[in-house]
């Protein structure tokens, strides 16, 4: 522990105390906090005195930072394992059992720890097993439906048709561009706009009789 986090600890008064035992001039109080462990702290280190892991104040050197030894990770196999040696592992990864059950990733018994299976609760990304742990995944890979690419629609696959079908009256002057595409679109129910512009038709005909209704589109 460090003079500055064990300080921090501590009310104001006490911090002036610890100060004034080891300062050439006392003081009564600090502006704030931050300035009271701030010059605590520099007339500590001044004195070679230090907190120690359960804040009791000592000799600097008296005081030694406990060593904490990491602990050693286990040994991951998955970089030895061929794809097919990862799709022939089942639920207990590299080990045989429930007790020795062991993730080929990151090397931890993966049953204690924490697994899911891919189904409807959980979704692997390749394989069906995935440790928790590390996310890590072995079995067999995952068969995904394959979906067929479609064709975006577009304005020229839309089909047309009169509403009132061939009973309809042809609202346009009888020779007109007009009362051509209106009998055009009339005659061929369903035509599309590509197959209505490669036969001549006049579009602006097409699309005004859509907006007022002359026409409708056919799903």
């Amino acid at each position: 522990m460090t003079n500055e986090q064990a300080l921090t600890t501590m009310v104001a008064s006490t911090i002036v105390e610890f100060h004034n035992e080891y300062a050439k001039q006392p003081v009564k109080k600090f502006s704030d906090k931050e300035t009271a462990i701030r010059r605590t702290c520099a007339v500590l280190a001044e004195a070679g005195m230090a907190f120690d892991e359960i804040c009791q104040l000592r000799k600097a050197e008296e005081v030694v930072e406990p060593i904490t030894e990491p602990a050693k990770a286990p040994d991951p196999v998955a970089e030895s394992l061929s794809d097919d040696e990862l799709d022939g592992l089942d639920e207990f990864g590299v080990g045989v059992s429930e007790k020795s059950a062991e993730c080929p990733h990151c090397g931890i018994n993966h049953l204690g720890n924490g697994w899911q299976v891919h189904g409807d609760d959980h979704r692997c990304s390749e394989r069906v097993f995935t440790c928790l742990a590390c996310n890590g995944e072995w079995g067999p890979k995952i068969q995904r439906r394959k979906v067929e690419s479609r064709q975006p629609r577009t304005d020229k696959d839309v089909k047309i048709a009169v509403v009132g079908g061939k009973d309809a009256a042809n609202p346009y002057r009888e020779g007109s561009a007009s009362h051509k595409a209106f009998a055009l679109i009339q005659g061929q129910p369903g035509i599309t706009r590509a197959e209505f512009e490669a036969a001549g038709g006049r579009v602006r005909t097409m699309t005004h009789g859509l907006k007022i209704g002359q026409l409708r589109v056919v799903r």
